[in-house]
């Protein structure tokens, strides 16, 4: 991992998943999972290790929810990566996670 060994100071690391739950769905509780806040990178890889996935094929997915719900547990200045297969289904949610990722100067 090029973040760990080049000795960043990250002081939360959030780890996020989403899905596609529900076709018309914009409640982030049944489509996003937070899978763990922590200040230690080792339990972060963990966590990340754990994550399976399936299926696929279904197009757009809810990337939008878990990223406002990953902004939503960084702290200022945070670092945010987003890995999917697919664009999002929620980009009414795009003007919320600008505002946020600006006001936390993400």
């Amino acid at each position: 991992n090029k973040i760990v060994e080049k000795n960043y100071n990250i002081r939360r690391w959030v780890l996020t998943t989403f899905k596609d739950n529900k076709a018309n769905l914009f409640d982030h509780e049944d489509n996003t999972n937070l899978r763990i806040i922590t200040k230690y990178v080792n339990k972060f890889n963990a966590s990340l290790n754990k994550i399976s996935f399936s299926g696929g094929g279904d197009r757009p997915e809810r990337a939008t929810q878990g990223i406002l719900l990953t902004l939503e547990n960084l702290p200022m200045y945070g670092l945010a990566l987003v890995f999917t297969d697919h664009q999002t289904k929620d980009v009414g949610l795009l003007d919320e996670i600008i505002a946020l990722r600006n006001k936390k100067k993400i």
